[in-house]
């Protein structure tokens, strides 16, 4: 028997055992939710950056901005908490509370973490903005990689040395699927 969304809508494929699974049915499905963005006239954007927490620690965070309250309780459930925005890789979010400007997760990882643990990392958080892409109004254009004004360079060479910038890992991990 097939899993049915709050909104009574079959469940969508993408999210069939993933993580978001047990989270999701209970709320309106991905077409539903994107259509109550677009009657609120929400954009609905979500960010995935790196970011340094310290000297050896590093991480990839995804900030979704102008979601609805329902994709806010389902991005809460789903590990995001309501956050200021990030401003660039050096300067960390604060917590903002239920009522904050982002919701905000991180996936932090040692600078001196093995390159293909990072690209595997990578590709989960892409699996998981690809499924988060649904929710919002531009679909996949609503998702911006990289997107900080300002890079910090010297973290990127250490962390990809091997493909010179997270760019070009991130286009590397592409061709591994």
């Amino acid at each position: 028997m097939q899993n049915r969304y709050h909104c009574g809508h079959a469940e969508h494929k993408q999210i069939a055992g993933s993580d978001w699974h047990a989270s999701a049915i209970q709320f309106p499905c991905p077409a539903c939710l994107r259509a109550m963005a677009i009657g609120q006239r929400k954009h609905t954007t979500a960010y995935v950056n790196l970011q340094q927490i310290g000297a050896a620690m590093a991480s990839f965070v995804v900030e979704v901005s102008d979601a609805t309250a329902a994709l806010g309780e389902l991005l809460s459930r789903q590990g995001y908490c309501s956050s200021s925005p990030a401003r660039d890789e050096l300067t960390h979010a604060a917590e903002a509370g239920r009522d904050g400007q982002v919701w905000r997760k991180e996936y932090h990882f040692g600078s001196d973490t093995p390159p293909h643990f990072v690209m595997a990392l990578m590709q989960t958080i892409k699996q998981e903005v690809t499924i988060l892409s649904e929710y919002c109004p531009a679909l996949d254009g609503a998702v911006a990689f990289m997107a900080f004004p300002r890079r910090n360079a010297d973290l990127e060479a250490n962390l990809f040395a091997e493909h010179g910038s997270l760019e070009d890992a991130w286009h590397a991990s592409a061709a591994m699927q």
